[in-house]
């Protein structure tokens, strides 16, 4: 059994910062990377289910990104990894998501990203759903619902909504002038690093916070 399995999108990103063009692995790698950065102690398994690419624009003065995707240059139907946790990337860019029924003994989380419709009855699965508050999909709807818990992040602050409807939050200053691109991959890779190693919920959610502040601040 690995720590963390990870299952989604995997791609090329080209990406310009005013005209400053750069190329990285994005979605997966993104995670895979904050994983590592965060705890070099972790096994980890990566199991694309499409590979593609993505033009992206940041604009740091006004700390939002914009992107151009093209996921589905190849498709894969993964193979179900037995895991402590299983982190799905991006519910609603995955056409096939009939695998993440089959997932057993594992904590399951997962995102979505920018617009773009799915099953939302896959949701009954999920035990943690990272938001961002980019992305537009009815919070009712959500918790109505998903297994565990949503969770919305954003540059100023995290909350977790629960289904009884209880909810924890964590507010920071907002940072200004800022490279956005992978904060919200970076605060889900966090959350789940915390988790495996408090099982604190609310612990969880603040460390992820800060670290994915300490994140930013890095890249300005």
């Amino acid at each position: 059994m690995v720590d963390v399995v990870l299952y989604g999108n995997l791609t090329k990103d080209i990406i310009f910062n005013g005209f400053e063009q750069t190329t990285s692995i994005g979605s997966i790698g993104n995670v895979w990377d904050a994983l590592v950065k965060l705890n070099q102690k972790l096994s980890i398994h990566i199991e694309p289910t499409t590979i593609g690419t993505a033009l992206i624009y940041v604009d740091t003065d006004n700390n939002t990104r914009v992107s151009k995707p093209n996921l589905y240059l190849k498709t894969n139907q993964p193979k179900v990894v037995e895991a402590k946790w299983s982190h799905i990337l991006y519910l609603n860019h995955i056409k096939d998501l009939e695998f993440v029924k089959t997932i057993q003994n594992s904590i399951v989380s997962a995102d979505v990203a920018g617009k773009g419709k799915f099953d939302l009855d896959i949701l009954t699965y999920i035990d943690y759903l990272f938001i961002s508050d980019e992305d537009i999909i009815d919070l009712d709807t959500l918790l109505d619902k998903v297994k565990g818990c949503v969770i919305l992040h954003s540059n100023s602050g995290s909350t977790i909504y629960k289904k009884d409807g209880t909810t924890i939050v964590t507010n920071h200053k907002t940072i200004y002038g800022v490279n956005v691109l992978g904060a919200g991959d970076y605060f889900a890779s966090a959350f789940i690093n915390f988790m495996l190693q408090t099982n604190d919920i609310e612990v969880s959610i603040k460390i992820a916070h800060n670290e994915t502040i300490s994140f930013l601040k890095d890249k300005i």
